[in-house]
């Protein structure tokens, strides 16, 4: 037999050997255990007031007040309890194994905590309140150790209105509540901002004879106020068509007429509500712009759609009888011999139950000019806000002017650019303006309500002389105690004070 040698496989026999020695040895030298130790050390942590939020070492543990941190090792640790309001508490944890330490921190131990509110109004001297509580204090005052918090600082004073701000008070930081007062001698205002009014927007207002107010907004629906609540209707609780109410009318029967974007509503003497639209009437629309009660009881409606059918509308109880007009009815009255007069957006136009009376309006200098506003007077004058589409138009500037069937003239009375005319019961002339009309500035010296005698002896009210809070006066109406009630485009409704006029 013959034997057949690697060589190559020798050669390399003895690193081999040397290899397998090696792994060998130091598997006997690697010794070394596994750590499988549990720490057990842990800190419990407490504060009043709770939810301070926990940090360990500087960093945020997320956690806040009760809780705790668990399975810590051995060592020194540093602690923050860091509270909205209040200064930071910090503290060094020397922690053991299978130690728990407890920590407890009460905010309301360490006078550092404390902080200031003060006082301030315009006018001063008015009652404090905190938190809905009377203090014995009137401004100006400074209150010391108040706890961080957050409170309602509520001011009073006599014939203002009475108003609160809410503030934040930090440790060992001073809290400043600074309040203007509104001075309600002669105005007060109710909007969404001060009341439970829904809107600073009014378009409309009437005072029925139990002096309750009807008010109309655009988007809110109808309102009345009988001086303590406000009672809200508007298209999901009642049956008005649409929550934009155009104008409010109280006849003679104590019956209220609300005319709206989507049809006209009768409120009768016992409270029932009834709807006319075109669906159930011959009304020739339902965009009611105008309502006005003539001596015989007889309800007349301006019924004009600014792109579809337009008509003086008639009611006499049972029926709606249309008498077409080719514009848009902007402004309504009767006169003393029950002819009703409309304003429509280029003109003057009379109607005396049967038939148009151009003779009376052809010479009025009105053809082309908006009419923004009507009234019959105690004498039978009809007063008129004329608007021009031009401006520096000489044939009739903007302003109030006043026909007399007596020597029939018409006269410019005054310029101004008139929203509403209101006669009243014991003859004053209230007249609103700016109420209609865009004006990006609203100075405080600019007449907004004017009041006229039968003479038309003028005084002027404007926002520094009245305080009256708004700028944009639609319409008004007065209650039997010689408060005028007036609806603002911007203010929501506003009680002008009759006693102090």
């Amino acid at each position: 037999m013959r034997l057949i040698y690697n060589y190559n496989f020798i050669s390399y026999l003895p690193i081999l050997i040397l290899f397998i020695a090696v792994i060998s040895c130091d598997r006997e030298v690697s010794t070394t255990e596994l750590d499988n130790q549990i720490h057990t050390g842990k800190i419990i942590l407490n504060s009043t007031p709770p939810s301070a939020y926990i940090y360990l070492n500087g960093d945020n543990t997320g956690k806040y007040t009760p809780d705790s941190i668990l399975f810590l090792e051995s060592g020194d640790y540093h602690v923050v309890l860091r509270k909205e309001l209040f200064l930071d508490t910090s503290f060094t944890v020397k922690l053991e194994n299978d130690i728990t330490e407890y920590i407890y921190v009460n905010y309301y131990e360490d006078a550092r905590n404390y902080g200031t509110i003060e006082c301030l109004t315009d006018p001063p001297d008015c009652e404090i309140y905190i938190n809905d509580s009377l203090t014995e204090q009137k401004t100006p005052y400074i209150f010391d150790f108040i706890w961080p918090d957050h409170y309602e600082i509520k001011y009073s004073y006599p014939v203002h209105r009475t108003d609160s701000i809410r503030i934040t008070v930090h440790a060992q930081d001073t809290s400043f509540a600074y309040l203007e007062l509104q001075d309600t001698t002669y105005a007060v205002d109710y909007s969404n901002n001060n009341s439970e009014f829904p809107t600073g927007l009014c378009w409309a207002v009437a005072v029925d004879e139990n002096d309750l107010k009807w008010i109309g907004t655009r988007g809110k629906g109808l309102v009345t106020y009988d001086d303590k609540n406000w009672t809200i209707y508007n298209v999901q609780n009642s049956i008005l068509p649409s929550d934009f109410i155009n104008c409010i009318t109280i006849d003679k029967r104590n019956r209220k007429w609300i005319g709206t974007l989507n049809g006209l509503v009768l409120i009768d003497e016992n409270g029932t509500w009834r709807l006319f639209n075109t669906d159930n009437s011959s009304l020739p629309n339902n965009y009611i712009t105008e309502i006005k009660e003539d001596s015989k009881g007889i309800i007349w409606i301006g019924a004009s759609e600014p792109t579809g059918a337009k008509a003086l509308s008639k009611y006499d109880g049972i029926s709606f009888t249309n008498y077409e007009v080719d514009k848009l009815i902007t402004a309504m009255t009767i006169d003393k011999e029950d002819r009703i007069w409309i304003g429509l957006d280029d003109k003057i136009q009379v109607f005396d139950g049967n038939m148009w009376v151009p003779e009376l309006t052809d010479t009025m200098r009105t053809q082309g000019k908006l009419i923004d506003a009507l009234a019959c007077d105690q004498r039978g004058r009809i007063l008129f806000g004329i608007r021009t589409k031009y401006v520096n138009d000489p044939t009739a500037p903007n302003g109030l002017y006043v026909y007399d069937k007596s020597d029939a003239s018409l006269k410019r009375v005054a310029g101004m650019l008139v929203s509403h005319i209101n006669i009243t019961d014991n003859g004053n002339i209230w007249i609103c303006v700016w109420g209609k009309f865009p004006r990006p500035d609203k100075p405080t010296f600019v007449p907004i309500l004017y009041k006229m005698d039968h003479e038309f002896n003028i005084i002027e009210y404007t926002m520094d002389s009245s305080t009256i809070p708004g700028f944009f006066l639609v319409c008004s109406a007065a209650q039997s105690n010689g408060d005028l009630w007036l609806a603002s485009r911007y203010t929501g409704i506003i009680k002008f004070k009759g006693a102090n006029l």
